[in-house]
């Protein structure tokens, strides 16, 4: 049943349901529909329901613009080959935007700074590739700022950590780590010709180095998911990484605080 909820509740049970509902009105009397309408309605949660994992249900807008394409495509189901890749991954199932995509059949790379982070991943996503790296714009030696692992206020930003270091009452610990490029990690670990449906990165306020390390050319995801701190939609279309996405031929398709959901135009 756990399956099924994530599975065929993902977009094909709604889609069957709705073929029921125009096949019953052919044969069925207007108030009989109404009647087992009104039992599911009241009685019952599962036909309705979506379970995501992210901390906002960020998973669950991903899944709805992405299914909106393949109907575009003639699907009639959201596509079960489907790839992300996931900066900044932090955990394999708590707060993650891929999990409910790696239940359903997709697979990715997830890629993650914390030193040891990557133990649960390979424990409880072993069909993902699953890499520590720090991810910058530049390949080098950087501090990488932790209070431990797991916790999601890790971060490559000085800045970041100063803040954090006082909400906590504790200063992290620095730890040295190799930072590499995404167009270098893609470049080793992507299969060859495969598409990338969207790009998750949450690298705490080390973002847009990031988004500046792909090779927006190569490597174009559908979707790219981003984390962009604006209290309104006006203020947000001066931010930094919007601005360098529009650049990169990107649009706002949605925002759920904090995060923005660019499209590629």
């Amino acid at each position: 049943m756990e399956m099924l909820n994530c599975g065929l509740s993902f977009s094909l049970l709604q889609f069957m349901i709705w073929q029921l509902h125009n096949l019953a009105r052919k044969f069925l009397p207007k108030r009989t529909i109404q009647y087992f309408r009104s039992i599911l309605e009241v009685r019952l949660n599962t036909f309705w329901m979506s379970k995501g994992f992210s901390s906002a249900g960020e998973d669950l807008v991903l899944r709805s613009l992405l299914w909106r394409r393949d109907q575009a495509r003639g699907l009639p189901e959201l596509s079960r080959t489907g790839y992300f890749v996931d900066v900044g991954a932090f955990a394999p199932k708590q707060f993650s935007n891929t999990y409910m995509f790696y239940r359903y059949g997709w697979r990715g790379i997830n890629i993650d700074a914390a030193p040891g982070s990557m133990k649960l991943f390979k424990r409880a996503r072993p069909h993902d590739v699953n890499l520590e790296h720090a991810v910058s714009n530049v390949e080098t030696h950087l501090d990488f700022y932790t209070w431990g692992t797991p916790m999601v206020v890790n971060t490559l930003s000085a800045t970041h950590a100063k803040e954090f270091a006082k909400h906590l009452g504790k200063e992290p610990e620095i730890v040295r780590v190799t930072s590499r490029t995404l167009e270098s990690i893609l470049d080793e670990h992507l299969p060859p010709n495969q598409k990338i449906d969207f790009l998750s990165v949450d690298a705490e306020s080390h973002d847009i180095e990031v988004l500046q390390s792909n090779n927006w050319s190569r490597y174009r995801p559908h979707l790219v998911i981003v984390e962009v701190y604006s209290t309104t939609f006006s203020d947000m279309q001066a931010h930094p990484i919007v601005k360098f996405m529009q650049t990169q031929d990107y649009q706002i398709a949605a925002w759920v605080f904090p995060n923005v959901i660019f499209q590629e135009n």
